[in-house]
């Protein structure tokens, strides 16, 4: 779905979460950070890049996600 929509801040967020709940959580971190390049104000996406940052033990950045998503 990113190749057909490069610009869908939605597949990349969709993807992240495949990737996330895979365990690879580098790669879920850049698909979320993607996804908030192209929609900084996406909630979903917010939340989705706190769970993986809390995951990577990344919490004072994971916590600013959290608060973004409030």
């Amino acid at each position: 779905a990113v190749k057909l929509a490069p610009r869908d801040a939605r597949c990349h967020n969709e993807l992240g979460e495949v990737q996330r709940r895979a365990g690879k959580l580098d790669e879920a971190v850049a698909c979320f950070r993607q996804a908030l390049a192209l929609d900084e104000s996406s909630a979903a996406t917010h939340y989705n890049l706190a769970l993986a940052l809390a995951a990577k033990e990344e919490g004072p950045t994971a916590i600013t996600h959290f608060e973004r998503y409030l």
